[in-house]
């Protein structure tokens, strides 16, 4: 073999070895992105497995391994669902925002809205609803929801848009209708309110509010029996617990003619709107105490005074205000309330009653005696 021939073939093995070795990179190459690909997948789909479960931490560090090999939206979905399952409902909003920055779908938008619901900013959650509403009018799951926001910042001619518009597509949905019915109340459309309200009673949808809500309703057109007998009717669901409904009832009753049901009830309304002393004389009685940690004397023993008036079950109050007046260098007053203490904690029948205040009681006594003996070197007997 000559040399240009022994030179051509050289150059041949090595063209065939190199082809080789670059399919062969090829094929290693592709493995690995398939390994990879379906690393990442295994692990999402493991963490969506957990999800299912409510496994939320386990579910999240599977997120977290996936991430390392592909930094993809699917992924970070999964991440924001998990945020939001668990409480960081900025941090989910944060991160679904990055999200929809490159591909926004109406997932997204739901999830920042229903954050924005958790954390109390309606306003802002409306935002994201009325984006889902325009677009999917049909979600009556996300129309709801707006339409309970736009009433919680007393935007109802905007919500009565949307529930029109749905009602348009769907008139048969109940818990939309009660919805549009209220709107059409809080908007004074009396009218067509009592027609919806009595449109779903007839469908067999009742509870407090609906016979509340067309008691007022019927109120309102002047229909005075009907208000009457709905209002009765949301009394009788409510089992006579609400004070508003019942003072609302009562006086249907009056204008109806039924003037000493209405009376009674009126009455029995009252009562029920009295405020829990025991807990008013708590706050007054906190009150006292603020005021004696700044030693403004005179307004804890205002406020000592008048949580004592308000609930005479707390003997610990008539020591505390004792105590206050002896700060204040008031020793007369101090003893008139040691002594009205220590004769109720003594006047108590239960032994266990008098356990309470043992301590108290002996420290009032041995003060007592105190000031007794200073009376004496006061010439005050």
């Amino acid at each position: 073999m000559n040399k240009s021939s022994r030179k051509n073939l050289q150059h041949t093995i090595s063209g065939t070895i190199l082809a080789r070795l670059f399919m062969a990179i090829l094929f290693v190459c592709a493995n690995c992105i398939s390994a990879t690909a379906q690393d990442w997948h295994e692990l999402y789909k493991k963490g969506q497995e957990y999800e299912k479960k409510s496994m939320t931490v386990k579910a999240m560090t599977c997120y977290e391994e996936a991430l390392k090999i592909s930094n993809n939206d699917t992924i970070l979905r999964a991440v924001a669902n998990c945020l939001y399952m668990r409480g960081y409902y900025r941090k989910c909003i944060n991160l679904c925002r990055e999200i929809i920055e490159r591909d926004e779908n109406n997932e997204d938008l739901t999830l920042i809205a229903k954050c924005y619901e958790k954390i109390s900013i309606p306003d802002s959650s409306v935002v994201y609803q009325k984006i889902l509403a325009n677009r999917e009018i049909e979600n009556y799951s996300n129309l709801m929801s707006l339409a309970r926001n736009l009433a919680d910042i007393q935007e109802y001619d905007t919500a009565i848009v949307y529930l029109d518009r749905y009602y348009k597509v769907d008139s048969t949905n109940l818990i939309v209708n009660t919805q549009r019915a209220y709107t059409l109340f809080q908007l004074e459309r009396f009218k067509e309110a009592e027609a919806e309200y009595r449109k779903l009673l007839d469908a067999g949808m009742e509870n407090i509010g609906i016979n509340y809500y067309l008691g007022m309703a019927c109120s309102s057109l002047g229909k005075k029996n009907d208000a009457r007998d709905y209002l009765y009717r949301a009394v009788k669901m409510s089992q006579r617990g609400n004070a508003y409904i019942l003072a609302k009832y009562g006086a249907a009753a009056v204008e109806s003619g039924s003037v000493v049901e209405g009376r009674n009830v009126i009455e029995e309304a009252i009562e029920k709107l009295q405020p829990d002393t025991t807990f008013l004389s708590s706050l007054r009685y906190m009150q006292a105490k603020a005021y004696m940690t700044y030693f403004d004397y005179d307004n804890g023993i205002k406020y000592y005074k008048m949580a004592w008036d308000l609930d005479h079950s707390q003997y610990n109050v008539l020591y505390m205000t004792a105590r206050a007046y002896g700060l204040n260098k008031d020793h007369k007053n101090e003893e008139k309330y040691l002594r009205m203490f220590v004769d109720k904690v003594n006047a108590c029948e239960e032994d266990e009653e008098k356990e309470v205040y043992e301590k108290l009681l002996a420290t009032a006594e041995k003060r007592l005696s105190e000031l007794k003996v200073e009376k004496f070197f006061k010439g005050e007997q």
